[in-house]
């Protein structure tokens, strides 16, 4: 297991640590917020990215906004997703 490695689930939305180009293999270096369905699919409704400031969220179309996300559970996934990117950040 990569020592950056995370995932946190709130119902069927999950943040989870992953590598620059969102893989899961190699080393992870950010994260993305992703919803799950039923037939274990997924996609990918946020990301971050780093600069030499930090991180940066970027949203994915209007993924985030549709109505079967629970806002409540997606922004505390967000905070805790810039807490954790931000302290290795700043390691």
């Amino acid at each position: 297991m990569n020592k950056n490695e995370f995932a946190f689930r709130i119902k069927n939305i999950e943040l989870r640590s992953c590598g620059k180009h969102l893989e899961s293999v190699g080393e992870h270096t950010t994260a993305e917020i992703v919803k799950w369905f039923s037939n274990k699919s997924r996609y990918t409704i946020s990301y971050w990215v780093q600069d030499t400031e930090g991180y940066d969220i970027r949203f994915v179309k209007d993924r985030a906004f549709g109505n079967d996300i629970n806002w409540q559970d997606f922004k505390m996934l967000l905070e805790l997703g810039q807490n954790i990117l931000d302290y290795n950040f700043n390691k």
